[in-house]
């Protein structure tokens, strides 16, 4: 019937999986935190993967009435495969240190397998080829040693066969190329037999997770804006402009024709769930939490925290700081400052793209974020837009899901299949009043941070 598929998307704290009809609805779904069997994402195993989709696939309802899969993955995380053809223990995650500066500017896959090669001498003798996470799941389940390209235009940004000779490396050591919604394989009898999925259904080509976000919120159009959030954030930009800002990453996008311009936070989900832990509150309600912090969050008691004096081009939680700090502060105060944190830096992102002519009316919304109405509201708040919700929060996974039926033949292309499937619910619009008083806490933020780097540069 071809009316169900499965779609999965391998996140950096969690995997998210669901049964999604061709409307777009999910009919059954499930998300399982590396942490909950014993993944450590600074100690890290291939098999914490291998085993959380074990997991999370044995249990999903409506599984076998899959038709058709789909993978998107955190990008660039690299995984070494031995002589063997077996994945080993060690793989390069996007978010370690583990890459080196090499001639070729423009990959983000390069640098992490050049470092293994000068890094791991004891073992890169046993080590055959190397493939990102966004082809490596494909590969367990088809047999199949291909790795998604979006579209052509993104070629340099993962290898070229110049950029890997230039590293002494064999071109035969990189799976091949297939484009985003053309087969990769089908599922083989191994495959079927360990994950669960019925043998010889089709595998088509994803792409990594921020792109199936920006198909599975509906940001195809010029002048629409994503707001994807989980463990990084990004704030993605649709334009036909591929010109370079200074402070934006531009990348094509998933769909031709388009651009992809972007600020990204990469530890701004990070820095909520480190305060947690080391405020204790954990273990308690994320919207209890929430609810506590919005009561002060108004307060312009000077208050503020810096996830880094020294702002670079990616916003990383490194080096920073709580400044004005008093013993009358609790962790409804210390909260606020870091939720104003992430939602300033937001607005440092669109004001950037504003300055360069972005105009931004609405953003989608997409990831755990999303899910909280209060902390929404308190985002509209601060930087003074209308949020846009759809009816899916996880819009990874309808972007899968838009990729297996485009490659199922239900839908002509991407762009259609996404005007389809992707629906909004909810729509946040800023409050003037709040919106005017957290405008005057962002430009004392603002001068704050200013003066806070220059400092941090004198030392």
């Amino acid at each position: 019937m071809n009316d169900k598929v499965l779609a999965v998307d391998i996140g950096t704290s969690s995997i998210k999986a669901a049964i999604i009809d061709k409307k777009g609805s999910p009919l059954s779904s499930r998300k399982i935190f590396y942490e909950d069997i014993g993944g450590d994402v600074y100690n890290w195993k291939t098999s914490y993967w291998i085993d959380s989709l074990k997991k999370i696939l044995k249990d999903l309802p409506l599984l076998e009435e899959a038709e058709a899969v789909v993978f998107s993955g955190n990008a660039p995380s690299v995984i070494p495969i031995d002589k063997n053809g077996n994945y080993i223990e060690e793989s390069l995650l996007w978010v370690d240190n583990k890459k080196i500066d090499i001639e070729d500017k423009n990959s983000f896959f390069l640098p992490k397998i050049a470092w293994f090669k000068e890094n791991r001498k004891d073992i890169y003798h046993n080590i055959s080829s190397f493939i990102p996470l966004a082809g490596f799941f494909p590969y367990l389940l088809t047999g199949e040693f291909k790795e998604p390209l979006p579209n052509k235009e993104f070629t340099p940004y993962l290898w070229t066969e110049d950029s890997v000779k230039k590293l002494g490396l064999e071109c035969s050591a990189f799976p091949q190329f297939v484009l985003t919604g053309d087969l990769i394989g089908n599922i083989s009898e191994k495959g079927s037999r360990e994950f669960y999925l019925k043998q010889g259904i089709p595998l088509f080509a994803g792409a990594n997770d921020y792109l199936m976000a920006l198909l599975g919120t509906g940001t195809i159009f010029e002048g629409a804006v994503c707001d994807r959030a989980g463990t990084s954030e990004g704030i993605n930009y649709c334009t036909k402009k591929s010109i370079e800002f200074d402070g934006l990453r531009v990348l094509p996008h998933i769909v031709e024709g388009f651009y992809n311009t972007s600020g990204i936070l990469a530890s701004s989900g990070k820095i909520f769930d480190w305060f947690r832990k080391i405020s204790g509150q954990e273990n308690r309600a994320y919207t209890t939490l929430i609810k506590e912090i919005s009561k002060v969050i108004h307060n312009n008691d000077h208050l503020y925290f810096f996830p880094s004096l020294k702002r670079d081009s990616v916003w990383q939680f490194s080096g920073g700081a709580f400044v004005g700090l008093e013993v009358r502060h609790g962790i409804p105060e210390t909260g606020a400052a870091v939720l104003k944190s992430i939602g300033f830096s937001v607005r440092e992102v669109i004001r950037i793209m504003e300055s360069y002519s972005l105009g931004v009316e609405d953003i989608r919304l997409s990831g755990g974020q999303a899910k909280n109405s209060l902390w929404s509201q308190i985002k509209a708040d601060m930087i003074g837009k209308k949020l846009l919700v759809p009816e899916v929060k996880d819009s990874e996974l309808v972007g899968c899901a838009c990729v297996a039926f485009k490659g199922l033949g239900l839908y002509s292309s991407l762009t259609q299949a996404s005007q389809e499937m992707v629906r909004i619910k909810e729509v946040y619009k800023p409050n003037a009043k709040a919106f005017s008083v957290f405008s005057e806490l962002f430009e004392d933020y603002s001068r704050i941070s200013r003066n806070l780097e220059s400092f941090a540069n004198s030392f």
